[in-house]
Formats: C-alpha cells, sequence, structure tokens
C-alpha cells in the first residue's frame, strides 16, 4: 500500500507534482487539509473515502468538502455532532444549565452539514446514524492494562465552605481550580488586577449593590411613586425583594464566619488567634492590632476595645504545623501540597500530564513545578509547537505537561504518559476524553489516574 503523510509543505510539494491516483491513501493534518483538497479539485480527484478523526475539535478554517463517494467522521464525542452548536442540559441539583455538547469547532461543510440534518431530523433519528460497537466489547477487544484511579481528599479553603450555594456554580470553579485571578475578575469585571480577598470583594459587590438598591427605594418614596400605578408598585416590590436577598447573602456570610475557624477582617484560616471579650469573635493577632491602632472598637459589635483587652491563644495553628512536615497524601494538606508530594514519589522514567480547565490554575502550577526543579512546559501553540513539546515529553527531556482539555484534550496521543493529575473535578465527557489521550493502543503499563479534590469535589457516598 502506498502511502503520502501530508504534514509539511515539501510533501504538499511532491503531492502536487506527482499524480494522485499513484497512492491508495493519502493522510494529512488539520494545516494542510484545504490545500490537498484544492490540489484533489484542481485534478479532479474523487476520493472512495473521506476519514475526519476527531473532526468536532479540528479547528479547520472554512472546512472545504471533499469529493468523496462516502464520508466518515470519527470521534470520541458524537453528541457533539448531534447538536453542532452545543447545547445544555437542567441541573435540577445545581438549578443551572451544565454544557453536555460544546458542538463542532470549525466553520464549513461538517458544520453546515450536521446544522442542516438538526433541522429535517431529531435526536432519535440523528442517532441511527451513529455506528458503535458496545462498550464492553470495545474494552475486551482493546485488552488495555488497567487503570488506577486515586482519589486525594485535601484541604478545603475556608473560602469555598463559607461562599459554597451562596454564590454561582462558576465562581467555585475558580475557586476549586485554585484561580483567585478570575474568581475576582467574575465578581467585579472592572478590576482585573486587583488582589484583594475573595469574600471581602464579595461582600463589598453586595455591600454596593445593596447601596444602589437603598437609594432606588428612598427615591420612590421621596417622589411619592410607590402610590401611582401598577408598575411603580411591582417595581417597588422588586426592590424590596432584592434588598431583602442581599441583606440575607451579606448576613448568611457574617454568619458563616463568625461560626468558622476564619479571621473575620481577612477572611482566612486564623494567624496567631486572637478573641475579644465585647462578642467573643475571633481575629489574626496582627489583623486586629493594625485594626485597633485606626479605630479603637470591635470590628463586628463595635463596642470599645483596646489591644490590651485581647486574648491571644498561643502556639502557632495546629493545621498548618502539620501541613509543614506532611507524611503522606492527607486531607488535611491543601492541593499544591499534595501535588508535590505525589510529584517527589514518582518514578524516575514517570511522564505526567497536569490538566485544569483553566489556564490561570496551570500557571499556579508552573510556579510549584519551578520551585521543585521538576522540567515541564505547556501544551500549547500551533502544531509545529504542540509536536515538539510531544516528542520532548516522549523522549523524557520534559517530566509534564501542563494541559487545558478545552484546547487539546482530543486528537493528541500520549500513550507513554504513566500519571494524569486532575487538579479538579472535571464532567464525565471531558474526563473520559483526557483519559482517553493516554489510555489507548500501545500502552504496556498500568495508567495512574489522580483526583485532587476538595470535600465539595468529591463524589457522595450512598
Amino acid at each position: 500500500m502506498k502511502v503520502l503523510i501530508v504534514k509539511t509543505t515539501r510533501a504538499l510539494q511532491i503531492l502536487g507534482e506527482a499524480d494522485l491516483d499513484e497512492f491508495d491513501v493519502v493522510l494529512c493534518t488539520s494545516t494542510y487539509y484545504n490545500r490537498v483538497i484544492q490540489l484533489a479539485n484542481a485534478n479532479h480527484v474523487k476520493f472512495t473515502r473521506a476519514i475526519f478523526d476527531e473532526i468536532d475539535n479540528m479547528n479547520i478554517p472554512g472546512c472545504m468538502k471533499p469529493d468523496a463517494v462516502f464520508i466518515w467522521f470519527v470521534t470520541a464525542s458524537y453528541n457533539n455532532l448531534i447538536n453542532p452548536r452545543g447545547c445544555g442540559k437542567w441541573n435540577s441539583r445545581l438549578n443551572r444549565h451544565i454544557l453536555s455538547a460544546t458542538g463542532i469547532r470549525s466553520m464549513g461543510f461538517v458544520k453546515t452539514l450536521f446544522i442542516d440534518m438538526s433541522y429535517s431530523m431529531n435526536h432519535a433519528m440523528m442517532k441511527t446514524l451513529v455506528v458503535k460497537n458496545k462498550d464492553a466489547f470495545v474494552i475486551q477487544s482493546m485488552s488495555l492494562s488497567p487503570i488506577t484511579q486515586v482519589i486525594v481528599r485535601c484541604r478545603t479553603p475556608m473560602t469555598i465552605n463559607l461562599l459554597n450555594g451562596l454564590v454561582d456554580k462558576m465562581l467555585i470553579n475558580f475557586l476549586n481550580a485554585g484561580d483567585i485571578a478570575s474568581a475576582l475578575q467574575f465578581i467585579n469585571p472592572a478590576n482585573k488586577d486587583t488582589e484583594e480577598n475573595i469574600v471581602a470583594a464579595l461582600i463589598d459587590k453586595y455591600n454596593r449593590a445593596l447601596r444602589a438598591l437603598d437609594a432606588k427605594h428612598a427615591y420612590m418614596q421621596s417622589t411619592g411613586d410607590m402610590e401611582s400605578g401598577d408598575d411603580n408598585v411591582a417595581e417597588l416590590t422588586r426592590i424590596v425583594r432584592k434588598q431583602q436577598e442581599m441583606r440575607g447573602k451579606i448576613d448568611c456570610i457574617r454568619s458563616r464566619i463568625t461560626t468558622s475557624n476564619m479571621c473575620c477582617i481577612c477572611y482566612e484560616d486564623l494567624a496567631n488567634k486572637s478573641v475579644v471579650p465585647c462578642c467573643s469573635n475571633s481575629y489574626c493577632l496582627k489583623c486586629i492590632s493594625t485594626w485597633l491602632s485606626q479605630k479603637a472598637e470591635c470590628p463586628m459589635c463595635k463596642a470599645p476595645l483596646r489591644v490590651i483587652d485581647l486574648l491571644v491563644v498561643q502556639g502557632p495553628s495546629t493545621l498548618h504545623n502539620m501541613e509543614s512536615h506532611p507524611a503522606d497524601l492527607s486531607d488535611i494538606n491543601s492541593k499544591a501540597k499534595n501535588l508535590e508530594i505525589i510529584l517527589q514519589r514518582r518514578s524516575k522514567d514517570a511522564k505526567v500530564l497536569i490538566f485544569s480547565s483553566f489556564d490561570r490554575a496551570l500557571s499556579n502550577v508552573g510556579q510549584v513545578l519551578a520551585s521543585n526543579n521538576i522540567k515541564y512546559s505547556y501544551l500549547k501553540g500551533n502544531q509545529h509547537q504542540i509536536s515538539s513539546v510531544l516528542k520532548q515529553h516522549s523522549q523524557g527531556d520534559l517530566d509534564v505537561l501542563l494541559v487545558n482539555p478545552a484546547n487539546y484534550g482530543c486528537g493528541i496521543n500520549m500513550e507513554k504518559t504513566t500519571d494524569i493529575i486532575m487538579l479538579h473535578k472535571f464532567d464525565t465527557e471531558i474526563e473520559r476524553q483526557v483519559i482517553g489521550r493516554a489510555h489507548r493502543y500501545g500502552r504496556g503499563s498500568e495508567l495512574r489516574v489522580w483526583y485532587l479534590l476538595y470535600e465539595n469535589e468529591c463524589p457522595v457516598s450512598s
């Protein structure tokens, strides 16, 4: 069988100079696809079969239709083809839509084809076009090495315990991944470079919204709009409801703060715990001392207060003391600390992939890797850069690759990977795609998958 692989400009030149009928198979990358089709059309070549692998994740601008007797679309996520524009499903527990299909990325004949089909066929009819073996048969036929899945429970930050169930799930997702900068931008999009505390930023946002509602309420009272017209009455009712909602959120957050081991000023774990006698709230010694140097009153109850009135609990935090010398992976460790332990205990020939849906979270991990002298790289850039990084990883020049599955979950094969580390919980379909990059033909050893999860991410025991 005569095969031509088109992945360089030189190969494209060979294809242009040769008779396409000389080749039994032409393989090409997404980068050169349109140019190959242009050459084929110019020479009036008709393919017997055209096969697209992972077409829903390919990025081919203006993807051209090949002249072929039959076209196969191969994908691990056929829901993306059935729902070419993407779709979400309602999650009653979270009370919001969750993305269940990302759709087709490339604009061109493939997307147009499946969009047109979606108008004329319902989902049940579309699924009849799917050719798929039973999962049990696929697993048996592939006979791949086993997967060892390890859930590593990590110490949930106070901020997540404080806000979970009160704020949008997307904000919690940022915090689960350790992407504080994106979480702050989510709260206040206009303030891009702040290092403000998450809880403080959220309370400030709620207070600003409450002040705006109070001002609008006061204006309607002063102008007599409350008694004129059904629309004004409905608007007033809406304002009052929003005021109650905002006050309820603020009160709930403050209540959680006072009942947790959290400083009421910096909203972080207590350092040198200091208790005030007036209302028995706890603060970091540094925080309350700084406060009292400016105001001689309690931050919470506003009672007169002096530094000499503070009750300082002696001794360092047990939590931080235990984490500084961990014996093993532990739920008292942060995700960063447990990640360090996993990487420090890896074998000499280990090849590690670390996945996160947030690029800033991967940047934070990069700092951890650099501090431990671990050779790593980000999997990003054009096809040439990606191929170069994958080659370095395969040859052992790089120990760790940092990957965002939104960009490279499909279409890359890394069967030599020994360990996959998930920095946070993923949707089931994305998780399957991520693992599938390494768990495929060519594996000769066990694949270890590590899940670094906070308590709110862990599966609920039945």
